[in-house]
């Protein structure tokens, strides 16, 4: 068995790795008359990351590369495909809560809304190594009989949007001191169906995984002494 003698040095010693992120975040929060309350916001950018200079002098410095944008990571094998230098593109987030109380009637009112990024999609081909070897020149290292390459470029391709709108409503009671505060919750609203996860592997690529539950209630109830 070999040993290994592993040399830590900065990547700057062989040449410029970055991740920089370009966008805007936007948010906003307001009480108006009436007991009304909105908030809400947009992110919207793109995430750069590139490490091709530092693997053009020490390709075997990296056994991983991850790809990122917002609220994605995922992680691609191996390295030493063209995928060194990663755009996600500019990908949008919006989220936005309201909330009303009825004053007649004493009934609180609240919505939610959110629309996010759907799912980084990947295409992971399992390259045998008699695949691989008429290519390459010789077997896979290690004694490796495979290699997993990912056929999308980071970034490439996005998954379903996620838009989903809930709501909620809350009667409180009182029978003197105590209170009693009875909710629904109404969830997927709209009864949007998008796949929230799909099989990246390519001999089964895009099989839908999980979708986002349907339209559903919940009943609740509170009691304060």
């Amino acid at each position: 068995m070999g040993s290994v003698n592993n040399y830590i040095t900065f990547a700057s010693n062989y040449g410029n790795q970055i991740e920089r992120w370009n966008g805007v975040d936007i948010s906003i929060g307001r009480r108006l008359e009436r007991g009304f309350v909105v908030n809400g916001g947009i992110s919207t950018g793109k995430t750069v990351a590139s490490n091709c200079a530092v693997l053009a002098h020490v390709p075997e410095s990296f056994s991983t590369q991850t790809a990122f944008a917002q609220n994605v990571t995922v992680t691609t094998q191996p390295v030493t495909t063209p995928y060194c230098r990663q755009d996600s593109g500019f990908v949008t987030q919006v989220k936005a809560f309201g909330s009303y109380t009825l004053p007649k009637i004493d009934l609180q009112t609240s919505a939610n809304i959110q629309a996010l990024p759907g799912t980084l999609l990947a295409a992971n081909y399992l390259a045998t190594n008699s695949v691989v070897a008429p290519s390459l020149g010789r077997p896979l290292s290690g004694g490796a009989a495979n290699v997993t390459v990912n056929l999308v470029p980071p970034g490439a391709m996005y998954g379903d949007r996620l838009v989903q709108v809930d709501l909620r409503f809350a009667k409180r009671l009182r029978f003197g001191a105590p209170e009693a505060t009875f909710t629904v919750d109404l969830y997927n609203v709209l009864n949007a169906n998008p796949v929230l996860s799909v099989n990246a592997n390519y001999a089964a690529w895009l099989q839908p995984l999980t979708v986002l539950q349907g339209r559903f209630a919940r009943l609740g109830v509170r009691f304060d002494f």
